[in-house]
Formats: C-alpha cells, sequence, structure tokens
C-alpha cells in the first residue's frame, strides 16, 4: 500500500499554490452528467493519480449548484454524516453531495451504510486501488452507481501543458525543451507532475525538507 512520505514536503508558500488541473475532460464531464442525472459514483485508480484532485475540480465547476462535503468513510459516522448534511442544506440553498474519500476497505457494513446514504444524498466515493474488483462491485451496487470509473495517467500532451502551465504562472521561465523533458520523465504521473514543480521550487529558494518529528 502507498504511503504519503516526506517527499510530499512543500517549501514555503507552495501549499497555498494552485497548480493547473489539466486535462480530464472526459471524466470531469461524466461526474458532472452523473450528478446531474441524479446517480452516485465510484472512482478508483493508483495513489497520486489525481482521483481526488478530479473531484475537487468537479466540484468547483458545479459550484453554483452543488456544494460537496469531503469526509472519510467510518460506519459509525454515517449517521454523523447524514446529519451534518441535513444542517447544511438548512443552510446553503445548494444541493448536497457527499464525497467519502480514500476508501481502503469494503465490509458489509460499509455498503450498507453506503445504502443508507445513497437513499438521501449523491454520495462520490473514491476507492483506492488495492480494494478487491467484487468489494468495488458491491459499493457501486449499493450507491446504485455505475461500473467504478478508473483513472490512469494523463497523456504526453496534457502533461506537456501542465509544465508549460506552472512555467508561466510560477515564473519558473522553462523553455520547450526543459518542459518536454519534464513531461517525459514524470509519464503522466499527476502526483509525479506536483512534485516535479515543487522540487524546482526547493532547489530555487534553497529550501530543505524538514525531519519529520
Amino acid at each position: 500500500m502507498p504511503r504519503r512520505t516526506s517527499s510530499s514536503w512543500s517549501p514555503p508558500g507552495a501549499a497555498g499554490l494552485e497548480l493547473p488541473f489539466v486535462g480530464r475532460r472526459r471524466e470531469t464531464a461524466y461526474l458532472r452528467a452523473e450528478i446531474a442525472a441524479g446517480r452516485s459514483i465510484v472512482i478508483t485508480g493508483a495513489f497520486g493519480v489525481g482521483r481526488t484532485a478530479l473531484v475537487v475540480e468537479s466540484a468547483r465547476q458545479l459550484a453554483l449548484e452543488w456544494s460537496f462535503l469531503f469526509s472519510g468513510f467510518d460506519v459509525g459516522s454515517a449517521g454523523e454524516l447524514g446529519d451534518k448534511l441535513s444542517r447544511r442544506r438548512r443552510e446553503d440553498p445548494r444541493r448536497q453531495a457527499l464525497v467519502l474519500d480514500d476508501v481502503a476497505k469494503v465490509t458489509p457494513q460499509r455498503v450498507e451504510a453506503a445504502r443508507r446514504l445513497r437513499e438521501r444524498y449523491r454520495v462520490i466515493a473514491i476507492v483506492e486501488a488495492f480494494v478487491p474488483e467484487a468489494q468495488q462491485a458491491a459499493l457501486a451496487s449499493a450507491l446504485w452507481a455505475r461500473p467504478p470509473l478508473q483513472l490512469g495517467c494523463l497523456d504526453r500532451a496534457a502533461t506537456l501543458k501542465y509544465f508549460e502551465a506552472c512555467s508561466r504562472r510560477l515564473g519558473l521561465g522553462w523553455g520547450p525543451g526543459e518542459a518536454r523533458g519534464m513531461a517525459r520523465a514524470v509519464a503522466g504521473f499527476p502526483l509525479g507532475m506536483r512534485e516535479a514543480v515543487v522540487s524546482e521550487l526547493r532547489r530555487r529558494l534553497g529550501c530543505r525538507p524538514q525531519p519529520r518529528t
């Protein structure tokens, strides 16, 4: 199971950077269509491939009509999540969507909890790739969702567009050759793309990762 390590450390100011979202037009269109049609969604893929980023971007595009609540998925908290969404509904006139992030295990109890949540809310479940396909299918069935949307890496064109956009936005001054070289090196892996930019910022700022305590 992949783990988050100190390599994801960001130099001062980098955490608040809004790095560009590129590609995924088909996937964001799919999410918008499914939500508009009243269906819940299951998304899976390897750690770092951009599952949560995809949902965040879709939430941004739907912000006029929808409010997204991101949460972990604990059977004991299903009722609490329902209460929180009910309160938000009273305070926010937009329709409510619940995002269950980093679902690492699907048990019969969680399937039942998902079924109860689906009866009242639009649910987007982001499932870890190592969860067995049969468990992913059981969760999708409980949510009345289509088969899980499987995310992979980005294509070369989208990856190149990312580095070009970062260069402009951050004033990095990368030439076409440098951007193409970085695109080849990361092979379209979204987390690797972000780490490449953060690494360049570290180098230019003369920063070193702080040891974990």
